[in-house]
């Protein structure tokens, strides 16, 4: 049996790949137009306006300078300015004084007026050196400060001695040694607590112009009449009295003392120490003042003494 021969199936043909079409190129981009900067203006400055200095006037200087007032009566009270009194040559010196004063709380202005300005409310007193400097010359003041006025008129000055006023004396009475005193209010401010105070009188030193010392007392300790610059009578030191402690009557206007035979020991700094003379009239001979008086600063004091009597 002959196979039937089964035809082969008709190749279709490969349709014919269409051509990719050609990318169109991009275009380019175009630059942007370049920004034109507008130009600068030129700022032409103001000239500067030419500055005229004024010539310093001519200082005139001081050809002489003097202090109206003496060491002795310049009394400064705390918070009070006050005009130091003093008179320059010529008048028309544009000049103006170097003022100086060694206390930490007064201050001096270039025309003279001064301050005292204290940290708090203390009664008492004390004295300020001062220095003035000018092309005629130099000057030196003690400044006198007070602190608070007191309202008591008497008191103890001693376990067994009080004090009191009666007018324009001050009065001593009782027995035995006074307390010892100091001469700066402000000891408390330096740290030494318990130090001695002023003798409370100290506020009214401008007012006392005598001084009475009874018989009883035997020491008079350390600045007890110290600053007594209104003294207008001699100081009588009664017998009994031992002692006269250190600066008594130191910056006082007392010149003229009775000493008593009694007396033991003088203290430094007796007298005005101002280059002011003192006299002395001792109740013993002149012996006994030699043997029996010791003086802790003789040299102080004989320099100070302008004569000596001897009445025993």
């Amino acid at each position: 049996m002959e196979e039937e021969l089964i035809p082969d199936p008709e190749v279709t043909a490969v349709p014919e790949v269409t051509a990719v079409p050609e990318v169109t190129a991009v275009p380019e981009v175009t630059a942007a137009p370049e920004v034109t900067t507008a130009p600068e203006p030129v700022i032409t400055p103001d000239p500067e306006p030419e500055i005229t200095l004024e010539p310093e006037p001519e200082v005139i200087p001081i050809q002489r300078f003097q202090l109206l007032t003496s060491d002795l009566n310049f009394i400064l009270n705390a918070y009070e300015p006050q005009q130091i009194p003093y008179e320059i040559y010529p008048e028309n010196a544009t000049e103006k004084p170097v003022w100086y004063c060694d206390h930490p709380y007064v201050t001096i202005d270039e025309n003279g007026v001064a301050l005292f300005s204290p940290p708090k409310d203390i009664m008492g007193y004390r004295a300020a050196g001062c220095d003035v400097s000018t092309s005629g010359g130099r000057a030196h003041l003690w400044i006198h400060l007070t602190y608070k006025a007191g309202t008591e008129t008497s008191g103890m000055c001693g376990d067994n001695v009080s004090w009191y006023l009666d007018g324009s004396t001050l009065v001593l009475t009782g027995s035995g040694p006074t307390w010892d005193f100091n001469s700066d209010p402000y000891l408390s401010l330096y740290g030494l607590e318990g130090a001695p105070s002023q003798a409370p009188w100290i506020r009214y030193f401008p007012e006392i112009n005598n001084i009475e010392i009874q018989e009883g007392i035997t020491e008079i300790g350390p600045y007890v009449f110290e600053f007594m610059h209104n003294l207008q009578y001699p100081v009588v030191i009664p017998e009994g009295v031992k002692v006269i402690g250190q600066c008594n009557f130191y910056l006082s206007t007392a010149h003229v003392f009775y000493l008593p035979r009694s007396l033991e020991w003088i203290g430094f700094l007796f007298g005005p120490g101002d280059g002011t003379k003192i006299d002395v009239i001792y109740a013993g001979t002149e012996e006994e003042w030699n043997n029996n008086v010791f003086l802790e600063d003789p040299d102080q004091f004989y320099r100070d003494l302008r004569s000596i009597t001897f009445n025993g």
